[in-house]
C-alpha cells in the first residue's frame, strides 16, 4: 500500500494522526474505539523512604515541554522550506539516549520529564509499559550505567556493573513496581484486507 500527501511536511502531529486514521479506515476498513482498561504495568516510583533522589538524578530549571515544541516547529518549518532540520545529527535537547557496548555495559542518559524517562525504560523492560508514578513534576538530568540484559550481543561477557534494577535504585533513587494501571486502550472491532491502490 502506498500513500502520499503534499501536506505531510506542514502537518502537525495531530494532522498526521488524522491522516493515518483516515487511511486505515478507508483502505483497511478499520473500526476501533478507545476505552479505559486496567493493564499489567510497571510503576516508576521513588525508591527511598525519605523521598531523596539518587546522586545521578538532578532537577533542572528548564521547561522541556516548551523546548520540545519549539524543536518540532523548527524542524517542520525547515522541511517545508527545503532546508535540513536544525541540529541534524545531534541529539535533540530534552531527550534520553540509550547506548550499549560490545560488552553488557549500557548507559541511559539525557534530560526530560520523569514521564518521558519512564517511557524510555520500556527498552530495558522488553516493551513492558512503564508509567511514572513518582509524582515529581519538572525536568531532570540523569545518567544511569548498568549491566544490560537487552543492549548486548548474545555472546557478550557478563557486565561488571550493577544490574538494571539495582542501578536504578542506587543511582537515580527510583524503583519499578508491578502494578495494574488504568490506561487508554485501542480496541479493534474490525480489520479487513486493504483495498487496491
Amino acid at each position: 500500500m502506498n500513500a502520499t500527501s503534499p501536506l505531510t511536511a506542514r502537518a502537525s502531529d495531530d494532522d498526521r494522526a488524522a491522516m493515518i486514521r483516515a487511511v486505515l479506515r478507508d483502505r483497511f476498513g478499520l473500526v476501533a474505539h478507545v476505552e479505559r482498561r486496567s493493564q499489567p504495568s510497571l510503576a516508576l516510583e521513588l525508591g527511598r523512604k525519605d523521598g531523596a533522589l539518587g546522586p545521578r538524578l538532578t532537577r533542572l530549571d528548564k521547561d522541556c515541554t516548551a523546548q520540545a515544541a519549539e524543536q518540532r516547529e523548527a524542524a517542520v518549518l525547515a522541511v517545508a522550506t527545503g532546508q535540513p532540520p536544525p541540529g541534524l545529527g545531534q541529539a535533540p535537547v530534552c531527550s534520553w539516549r540509550q547506548m550499549g557496548s560490545p560488552t553488557r555495559e549500557a548507559v541511559l542518559e539525557g534530560e526530560g520529564t520523569l514521564e518521558s524517562l519512564a517511557w524510555m525504560l520500556r527498552l530495558e523492560t522488553r516493551g513492558q509499559v512503564v508509567v511514572d508514578q513518582t509524582g515529581l513534576p519538572g525536568t531532570y538530568r540523569a545518567t544511569l550505567t548498568y549491566a544490560s540484559e537487552v543492549f548486548a550481543p548474545r555472546d557478550a561477557p557478563p557486565g561488571t556493573g550493577a544490574d538494571f534494577t539495582t542501578a536504578l535504585r542506587e543511582q537515580l533513587g527510583l524503583k519499578l513496581e508491578s502494578a495494574k494501571i488504568e490506561r487508554d486502550t485501542l480496541v479493534v472491532e474490525r480489520l479487513e484486507r486493504p483495498s487496491e491502490n
